[in-house]
């Protein structure tokens, strides 16, 4: 069991700051469980009126990740 926190920015199609999360969260033997809240900063501010939005997630791991390593074999020197 662990709590995370960060501060996050999403970047738009020109590589411009989109929006600004801030998240909070904690996680339980395999679940991750979180609540943020995403401040527009981009023109989509005016479609918002400029208000954020609060946005919770679950995430269950289901431990089934496999990663595909690829080991290159050479002589040490």
């Amino acid at each position: 069991q662990s709590v995370f926190m960060g501060v996050l920015g999403r970047f738009g199609v020109n590589r411009n700051l989109d929006a600004i999360m801030g998240v909070v969260g904690f996680n339980y033997e395999r679940w991750d469980f979180g609540i943020s809240y995403d401040i527009n900063t981009s023109s989509l501010k005016s479609s918002t009126q400029g208000r954020g939005a609060i946005e919770l997630s679950i995430i269950f791991w289901n431990g089934k990740v496999r990663t595909n390593r690829t080991t290159i074999i050479c002589e040490r020197f």
